[in-house]
């Protein structure tokens, strides 16, 4: 059973990036829009929004360390954190369906991040961490960009290599995690294990 409030710091270097890198956005609540007509409306029934959608970063990368590789997601301000650009002025400087060279630059960087379950492993099953906090960019000027957070933490492995990508089929070792409360806390509790 996976808890949807656990946050993780972790360690990885950025390993590959995902074809698709932005979204159409409904301006009220952030969900992907879909045509309707002229215009665009939420995909969301309880905010079904129509209007103008904003451009969106949802930008998949799978990253790891020495123990192995998973997938993470990035959204809006969050990528644009690390990509230093905005979604806007990508989209309008780069022919569709390019990954612009502000995102590939990420290749074979290393981060620290803050990162928790996301919605789509709670409810595939599909193994994906979505990244709440970038706490540093490892070998730059500015190796230590702050989490509003206090107290040591340390980084452990990521997943252990060849790991299976559903819930179902995740192994019973020990994977040793650095577990946080839920943001509001940012309490370091002791280390648990994925079952």
């Amino acid at each position: 059973m996976f808890v949807q409030d656990r946050e993780f710091l972790v360690t990885v270097t950025v390993k590959k990036i995902g074809d698709r890198w932005w979204y159409s956005a409904c301006k009220k609540c952030t969900y992907t829009t879909v045509a309707h007509g002229d215009s665009y409306k939420c995909s969301d029934q309880v905010c079904a929004t129509i209007g103008t959608p904003n451009q969106r970063y949802k930008l998949l990368l799978t990253a790891g360390d020495e123990t192995g590789d998973t997938d993470f997601i990035l959204f809006g301000r969050m990528a644009q954190h690390i990509i230093k650009k905005s979604c806007d002025m990508l989209i309008a400087n780069n022919p569709t369906s390019f990954i612009p060279d502000p995102i590939t630059d990420l290749l074979e960087k290393t981060y620290i991040w803050n990162v928790s379950f996301s919605d789509h492993t709670i409810n595939t099953g599909n193994i994906c961490f979505q990244v709440n906090t970038v706490v540093a960019e490892i070998g730059t000027a500015k190796n230590s960009i702050q989490a509003s957070s206090s107290g040591p933490k340390q980084s452990q492995p990521v997943l252990l290599q060849g790991a299976p990508r559903g819930i179902e089929d995740t192994p019973s070792k020990a994977l040793t995690w650095s577990c946080l409360r839920p943001r509001s806390h940012h309490k370091v509790l002791q280390p648990v294990c994925i079952p």
